[in-house]
């Protein structure tokens, strides 16, 4: 059981992708990173805040693997704010987060210590967030029949 939720994230974000048309091009960008051609779309899902991911390459992190990076946005004052955002490492025995940002607290937390060591209690506190997110992008619609595929656009390297 532990297992199957320490991966809900992962397959709940596939459905939510899968429903607005991009897990193909997801599961291309995560089997073969390339920073010439990155995945990151953002995706619309009336009233809810605007819906990030992105995959990072595998030297963007300190366990040499893919990274996905998954956000919610909003516009302050100007400033783009992430509410939250997780980064998770792609590893064969599944999605490790590592990074959580939530701008409007001014809360910052890494998994990994000034000496590069990682943290399992503070990667569990994120999976902890990451559960709770993933029950609530399925019971927002993301990967319902609203997903209208007309209200993602992808985002290109650069811009």
């Amino acid at each position: 059981m532990r297992r199957i939720i320490d991966q809900l994230f992962a397959v709940n974000l596939k459905k939510v992708l899968e429903a607005y048309g991009h897990l193909p091009a997801f599961e291309r960008a995560l089997a073969k990173p390339d920073p010439d051609n990155v995945f990151a779309v953002g995706l619309d899902n009336p009233p809810y805040q605007k819906l990030h991911v992105e995959v990072l390459p595998p030297e963007m992190n300190r366990f040499n693997v893919p990274a996905v990076a998954v956000s919610h946005t909003f516009v302050q004052n100007g400033d783009l704010m992430r509410d939250p955002e997780i980064v998770f490492a792609v590893k064969p025995e599944g999605w490790v987060p590592y990074e959580c940002t939530q701008d409007p607290l001014g809360h910052y937390a890494s998994a990994f210590d000034a000496d590069g060591k990682f943290d399992e209690k503070i990667s569990a506190d994120m999976r902890q967030l990451s559960v709770v997110w993933a029950r609530n992008l399925i019971g927002q619609g993301w990967a319902g029949q609203q997903a209208d595929q007309s209200q993602s656009r992808s985002i290109k390297p650069g811009l």
